[in-house]
């Protein structure tokens, strides 16, 4: 920002010719230098305009006087001399002064308090290239609270930690009016900043918080009717808070999710995604929503999950962006307060599980083959209708194939689909027991689901009596080396399993040519009608 106009120093405005100033300040700190006729004089600086003005130009007349050539209104051209300003870098990087109050600790010290979450983001940034102007928001628990602008991004995030401390405070005292919850001041309105701070921060450190528990419950209040004792007679008292109204819920204090469903409940986590089940309060319907870091690999899951309409296919509903926590299962006594940018995406919740939960059930039981086949067939008619629409699906896995109600099997978790365009390949995603030989590289194609369909089709036909038994024996299974029993058990199923399981991935059969197969080896087999 520049600002140009005369100074107000009195003996220059009487004598001396008027001298135009230019601002050019950083964060804390005004320059002003004034240019008579080509001269220029000793610059100033201040905390405001006026003083730095006034002091320029009383530096200004000091020189002149000295000098005793005090130049006539009437010959003298003003000119502006602009002082280069300061580095960007040093722009951004310069912190609030102490002598402000600090906003941005106070709040930090709330969130600490009360294990909530205080975020900033950017927003926006203008202005010319050597003055930017930057825009900030300050959200506590997902809401804003403030907004601020500024020459630097801490001077705007200062801003808006400054406008989040003060709707805290009015909104504290809006409903305090009748029973007020801070002590009456004793001081003069002069009592310095740092005092004033010292107590806030005094009064977060003092007061009865009111302990519970539920250690990972959400914010908590701080007690109205706690005192705050001054370390000093005479001083003002700082306000207490009382938190953003959040409902409590061990697993998230995303607005929407709360908002909109009850009944949360964690199911399952891999990757970087948690899964909860939850009942919507409009519809009563329950849903699987995943909940997962915001990045472009999300999107694509996302977009893939909306073009895609098949009975084995996990239906999506729709989705939203908000922040949020990051719940963890093996430390679910203490809650992560940091906050993420998530998506959430809202599915349908398959009531039977995963095809791995059905595995387990399966041990130690006598198997019926035709159930096996049965549910093989679908999930290669799921994949068959995945390639149709020119779509990798990467993670084919039991844990990742899920059954209805209705025993229908719905393959799920599109987190690492990719297109066939999409060239070349990233090395390596998947889940490794499960992953093609030339995974390892990056010229893959859609024949790497089918041999995941192989391993699949194996391990629902061989029921492993334990799961230890099933990491000893994988790495032969991979290769194609089956126990003596299977191949005498299920000989024309072994047939197919070599092809999909082949080492040349142009010697696999697509997923339409395995539906043909399949229909031979069905001809003689039971298909049971439910899979429990």
């Amino acid at each position: 920002m520049i600002s140009l106009r005369p100074p107000s120093h009195a003996k220059l405005a009487q004598g001396h010719p008027q001298i135009l100033v230019c601002h050019v300040f950083d964060d804390t700190m005004f320059t002003v230098k004034a240019v008579i006729g080509k001269k220029e004089y000793p610059p100033a600086e201040g905390r405001a305009k006026k003083k730095a003005e006034d002091a320029a130009a009383k530096a200004a007349l000091e020189s002149i006087e000295k000098e005793g050539k005090p130049e006539s209104a009437s010959n003298v051209q003003p000119s502006l001399s602009l002082l280069p300003p300061a580095p960007l870098a040093d722009v951004i990087e310069k912190k609030p002064p102490p002598s402000r109050v600090d906003y941005i600790s106070l709040l930090s010290q709330y969130q600490q308090k009360n294990h909530c979450m205080v975020t900033y983001s950017e927003e926006l940034q203008s202005g010319l290239p050597h003055l930017p102007e930057f825009t900030c928001s300050c959200k506590i628990n997902g809401k804003v609270y403030g907004k601020g602008t500024g020459n630097s991004k801490q001077e705007a995030k200062y801003a808006a930690a400054k406008e989040a401390y003060h709707r805290l405070m009015d909104s504290e005292n809006s409903r305090t009016e009748d029973q007020p919850s801070i002590a009456s001041s004793t001081a003069d309105e002069s009592s310095d900043t740092s005092e004033s701070v010292s107590n806030f921060a005094y009064s977060l450190n003092s007061v009865d918080t009111g302990k519970t528990n539920d250690s990972s419950s959400s914010c908590q209040a701080i007690s109205r009717n706690a005192v705050v004792k001054p370390k000093r007679g005479g001083v003002t008292l700082a306000p207490k808070f009382s938190h953003p109204e959040t409902k409590k819920n061990k697993y998230t204090m995303n607005e929407r999710f709360l908002k909109d469903f009850e009944g949360i409940e964690f199911i399952g986590s891999g990757g970087f995604a948690n899964v909860f089940k939850a009942k919507h309060k409009y519809d009563e319907k329950t849903y699987a929503i995943k909940q997962v870091e915001l990045d472009d690999k999300v999107k694509r899951e996302v977009e893939a999950l909306s073009n895609l309409s098949h009975e084995n296919i996990i239906r999506y509903y729709t989705c939203w962006s908000g922040d949020d926590f990051i719940f963890d299962e093996n430390n679910s006594s203490q809650r992560n307060c940091q906050s993420y940018s998530c998506l959430f995406i809202q599915m349908e919740f398959c009531e039977k599980g995963t095809l791995a939960d059905w595995i387990d059930k399966q041990r130690g039981k006598q198997h019926n083959k035709g159930v096996s086949l049965n549910i093989f067939k679908q999930i290669v008619k799921g994949v068959e209708y995945i390639h149709s629409e020119g779509l990798v699906h990467r993670d084919l896995k039991p844990q990742n194939i899920f059954i209805s109600r209705e025993d229908k099997i719905k393959i799920g978790d599109f987190g690492l689909v990719t297109s066939v365009k999409d060239e070349p390949r990233t090395k390596n995603k998947g889940t490794k027991s499960y992953m093609s030989p030339e995974q390892d590289g990056d010229t893959y194609e859609q024949e790497v689901d089918i041999y995941a369909l192989g391993l699949i089709f194996f391990e629902i036909l061989w029921i492993f009596p334990s799961a230890h038994e099933k990491n000893k024996l994988w790495p032969e299974i991979r290769k194609g080396t089956f126990p003596g029993a299977f191949i005498t058990q299920f000989n024309a199923e072994k047939y197919i399993i070599d092809q999909l399981l082949s080492a040349d991935p142009k010697k696999r059969p697509a997923a339409s040519k395995i539906l043909d197969l399949l229909k031979i080896t069905s001809k003689n087999s039971v298909t049971a009608s439910h899979t429990h």
